[in-house]
C-alpha cells in the first residue's frame, strides 16, 4: 500500500500534471536515505525521484525531456529540493517502478 502524498509533493504533482499532462505519474521522496549527508537539511523534501510518461515528450531527447520537467519544478529545486532523479518517457515507455515507495524517515543503515 502507498502512502499518501505529502502536502509537498502532491503541489508537485499537481504541477506536472497541469503542465505536461502525463499519462503515468509518480513521484518517490528519497530524502530518507540521505539523512545525516551534508546534502541534506533534514527536511524530508529534499531528495525525489520522477517517473513521468507524456505524450507532451514526442520528438524530443531525454535532455529535453528532462529539461521540461526541471522547468515544471524550477521553483522547488530553487527551495528545499536538492536532487531531483528524472526518468521521462512517451507513454508505455518505462518500465514501472518496483517496491513499495520509501517513506521519509526510512534510513538505510547499510551505507
Amino acid at each position: 500500500m502507498r502512502p499518501e502524498p505529502t502536502e509537498f509533493e502532491r503541489q508537485m504533482l499537481e504541477k506536472l500534471e497541469a503542465a505536461l499532462e502525463p499519462t503515468y505519474l509518480e513521484i518517490r521522496n528519497d530524502s530518507g536515505n540521505h539523512a545525516g549527508h551534508a546534502s541534506s537539511p533534514g527536511t524530508g523534501i529534499s531528495h525525489f525521484r520522477v517517473f513521468i510518461e507524456s505524450k507532451r515528450f514526442e520528438g524530443l531527447g531525454l535532455v529535453d525531456r528532462h529539461r521540461m520537467v526541471y522547468d515544471v519544478l524550477k521553483e522547488e529545486l530553487a527551495g528545499p529540493v536538492h536532487a531531483l532523479a528524472v526518468h521521462a518517457g512517451l507513454p508505455g515507455e518505462l518500465p514501472r517502478p518496483k517496491g513499495p515507495p520509501q517513506p521519509p524517515e526510512y534510513k538505510n543503515e547499510g551505507r
